[in-house]
């Protein structure tokens, strides 16, 4: 059972059948190491999924790389649970997707890449779109749930992205960010901008 953190893990709970019905949704949530967070995270995954939702979960601890890794341990989430709808929502962007993500790439094995055009801001910034949009057409399936733990070891173009993401208000999206304090912060303009979304939840010890 998971006992002592019932109201936070009612909390987001709510947060999900929000999202249920047709409202979007994003959280965050901040706790020492061993705080519970990861925990709080997994039990709502297992309640989402067991209503139907596409969970996606990534720890950035086991996503760090390069750029772009945290989003696309989410991506690579969406085509092993749900291949064939997330092979629908990435069609459109492809060519730009599949430069960065090799799930998209495998998934599109005939397309053609789509080259860096313009400044590196101007690129970014446009496949900062083509990732809202694979969310955005993934959602508008079935009710997504993506959680990223340990979010102050995101990579900032992920973490940019995610941001941005967190605040598109896409139907059908909820989102949710877990970080551990204490650690120091690879990306701190963005992961502050998440620490904005409300509800943030703080998990402080448990009574003995």
């Amino acid at each position: 059972a998971f006992v002592g953190r019932e109201a936070e893990r009612e909390r987001l709970e709510a947060l999900h059948a929000d999202v249920a019905a047709g409202e979007p949704r994003a959280f965050y949530v901040e706790a020492e190491s061993g705080g519970g967070k990861s925990r709080l995270l997994q039990e709502l995954a297992i309640r989402a999924k067991l209503q139907g939702a596409l969970v996606l979960r990534a720890s950035c601890e086991e996503a760090e790389g390069g750029p772009h890794a945290t989003v696309g341990a989410l991506v690579e989430e969406a085509f092993a649970s749900a291949p064939e709808e997330a092979g629908r929502a990435s069609r459109p962007d492809a060519p730009l997707l599949a430069r960065v993500f090799d799930a998209v790439r495998e998934a599109h094995p005939g397309v053609a890449l789509e080259s860096e055009v313009g400044e590196p801001a101007e690129d970014r910034m446009r496949l900062q779109a083509a990732v809202h949009g694979f969310f955005r057409r993934l959602a508008q399936e079935r009710v997504v749930v993506a959680l990223v733990d340990d979010v102050q070891r995101a990579d900032e173009a992920s973490a940019a992205a995610l941001a941005g993401l967190a605040r598109s208000g896409l139907v059908g999206l909820l989102l949710g960010f877990a970080r551990r304090l204490g650690e120091s912060v690879r990306a701190p303009a963005a992961v502050a901008s998440l620490a904005e979304l409300e509800p943030r939840v703080r998990l402080g010890g448990l009574d003995p």
